[in-house]
């Protein structure tokens, strides 16, 4: 007898999974009503469908009448911006950093031009960047210590950097072809990181850059510009490149 009760109590009321499936239901429910809110409906054939049930006393929300995904999350939540809104955002503000990048340009320019500087540093205007190509002027031969003479040139990039503070700064150094093995660096690639870490250090150290703001790279000589075959195109590879990064 007590079996039988057990079993009888075991049967009273719904299946445990009939509660699991009632919510399955239900959200699948509220997923269509969002999916048909904001679609566009066709009012006359939905009219047609309800009159062959025999029931057109159904409210139809016409189209075009402002009701969408903004409106179904609240009217106190900030209105999505449209396309052409977001559009036109990213319009503007490459405008501007173009036109800040312009005027970085044309100061770097005027600098050097006053300095008769022209002829060893080239100023470069990307679509989001200015590089700054600096000579064969910085390093002696197989080194990587800063010579003085050759400083003030880095003082004023230092303080056109540090007036930008919103942009980044890539450090890329550069040699010639002619193979180097000293104590200090086994091979170009070594030579080239030194030299371009040297440049950045400078900043932090004398500017006070942020070191966040620096990345620095050694390409060693496998990025020339010119020949290898002349003196002069491996001066011209001797270099050390400075891209400021627009926003």
């Amino acid at each position: 007898m007590p079996k039988k009760k057990q079993e009888e109590e075991q049967k009273a009321g719904s299946p445990a999974w009939m509660a699991s499936y009632s919510d399955m239901m239900s959200l699948l429910l509220c997923f269509f009503v969002m999916l048909y809110a904001m679609s566009d409906l066709n009012e006359e054939a939905f009219l047609q469908v309800l009159a062959s049930f025999g029931n057109q006393n159904v409210n139809i929300i016409q189209q075009n009448t402002g009701i969408g995904i903004n409106t179904m999350l609240g009217s106190g939540i900030m209105q999505m911006p449209t396309p052409e809104a977001r559009t036109q955002d990213m319009i503007e503000n490459f405008e501007r950093s173009r036109q800040e990048l312009n005027n970085i340009r044309i100061d770097f320019e005027t600098y050097f031009a006053e300095n008769n500087l022209q002829d060893q540093i080239e100023v470069i205007q990307g679509d989001n960047y200015v590089l700054l190509v600096f000579s064969d002027i910085f390093f002696e031969s197989g080194s990587a210590n800063l010579t003085p003479g050759t400083l003030y040139i880095l003082d004023y990039v230092g303080e056109e950097i540090a007036r930008h503070s919103d942009h980044d700064i890539r450090i890329e150094g550069h040699t010639d072809n002619v193979p180097i093995n000293t104590v200090i660096y086994n091979n170009n690639w070594y030579l080239s990181s030194a030299r371009a870490i040297s440049v950045g250090q400078y900043f932090i150290n004398e500017h006070g850059i942020d070191p966040r703001r620096i990345g620095t790279e050694g390409f060693g000589e496998h990025r020339p510009i010119a020949t290898n075959d002349t003196p002069e195109g491996r001066a011209s590879n001797r270099r050390v490149e400075i891209r400021i990064i627009g926003n």
